[in-house]
């Protein structure tokens, strides 16, 4: 049903779209929201859509996730080779771009 149809608003949140610019394809978040704009007889004559891009904060909480959990998972690594043995063993792995 559509938010004309059923009149109410519809709000969605960190929407992933890869989108071309700035001359390559990159991953972008943005939160929406579809709003009835209401005629004086109570019938919906347009909808007002407001966008934010949220990709700073998505990629922000993925990267502390991230390391969050390599702090929890090697804390008694000393080499780079300790960190990335238990970083395998523990499955730590997922795109972070820094």
């Amino acid at each position: 049903m559509s938010v004309k149809e059923s009149k109410q608003a519809l709000f969605v949140e960190d929407f992933l779209l890869i989108l071309f610019r700035s001359g390559y394809l990159e991953e972008c978040y943005f939160s929406w929201s579809f709003s009835p704009i209401f005629e004086p007889d109570g019938s919906v004559g347009g909808i007002f859509t407001p966008v934010l891009e949220t990709t700073h904060r998505v990629l922000g909480d993925r990267r502390l996730r991230t390391l969050g959990e390599l702090g929890t998972n090697t804390p008694n690594a000393r080499t780079q080779r300790e960190v990335t043995v238990k970083i395998k063993r523990t499955k730590i792995v997922r795109v972070t771009i820094f």
